[in-house]
């Protein structure tokens, strides 16, 4: 029994963007989703795979802002203005 899938490799990312780490889509229930930590590009292969599949979909915008909130939050004792780094976080990456 499988809820989900999450390639946490970098497989995928930039400029490698044709690879993707095997998966056998078809052995996963109907229910299952899939997460990639990868972030660019923001749709990848395993995520357009999974979609195709019919699966759930999370890609790696979240953890990247999120790794760099508690960050800042631990270096400047301050709480992370999330939603400044999400909106920062899509421009650079051109979203």
């Amino acid at each position: 029994q499988v809820d989900g899938v999450v390639n946490c490799t970098s497989l995928g990312m930039s400029p490698d963007t044709a690879s993707s780490p095997p998966m056998d889509w078809d052995a996963l229930p109907d229910t299952a989703w899939a997460c990639d930590l990868v972030y660019r590009p923001l749709h990848t292969r395993f995520l357009q795979a999974a979609r195709a599949r019919g699966l759930h979909t999370v890609d790696g915008l979240g953890m990247l802002i999120h790794q760099g909130a508690l960050a800042f939050e631990r270096w400047t004792g301050q709480p992370a203005p999330v939603a400044v780094m999400r909106n920062a976080t899509e421009r650079a990456l051109g979203l």
